[in-house]
């Protein structure tokens, strides 16, 4: 195996091989694709620079249910399949993880629609990953006149829509626990 460290992994790699990042020695290898096992992701690896098949240890059906999620988010959370199965590896509890997500991905389908416009479904990823998070940033202060939330505007939610989805978000799934 040739160590690819520093800017070596710019270059050309050679038709059939890929970096494969070693998790033992904590180095980047060039080995021939057909040793890839069978649970691997091409991903940004910290400390790594470029990108390297790493392995995962999550079941076949955890990421069916991340590719699910992603799917469902892809529009206004874009990003490669890989990395999110990776985000979710780096998790100390992947599959609490994907249920939570899972749980935004209902209430954001719920609260969009396919024709709406991409800067409202945006902002409604944008509430339902903060109530996710801290809900309780959305609930009325001053009476109900006010949101407190970094005094954050949207364009297309009104208040209401916002309260609407953080209630439904408690009433569903109550504060968040992680």
């Amino acid at each position: 195996m040739e160590d690819l460290g520093g800017d070596h992994w710019k270059e050309e790699i050679v038709a059939g091989t890929v970096r494969y990042y070693d998790p033992k020695t904590k180095k980047v290898v060039k080995i021939p694709e057909s040793e890839l096992a069978g649970r691997t992701i091409e991903a940004e690896v910290k400390g790594v620079e470029g990108q390297a098949h790493v392995e995962h240890h999550l079941s076949a059906e955890l990421v069916e249910r991340i590719k699910s999620v992603a799917f469902t988010f892809a529009e206004v959370h874009p990003g490669r399949l890989d990395k999110w199965i990776y985000d979710f590896c780096l998790d100390q509890t992947p599959e609490r993880e994907v249920v939570v997500h899972e749980m935004m991905a209902e209430m954001y389908t719920r609260f969009v629609q396919p024709y709406d416009a991409l800067g409202r479904k945006k902002e409604v990823y944008s509430v339902v990953l903060a109530c996710s998070t801290y809900p309780w940033a959305f609930l009325p202060a001053d009476g109900g006149k006010e949101y407190v939330w970094g005094g954050r505007e949207y364009a297309s939610l009104t208040r209401e829509e916002v309260e609407h989805i953080c209630h439904e978000w408690l009433k569903e799934h109550g504060p968040p626990s992680r």
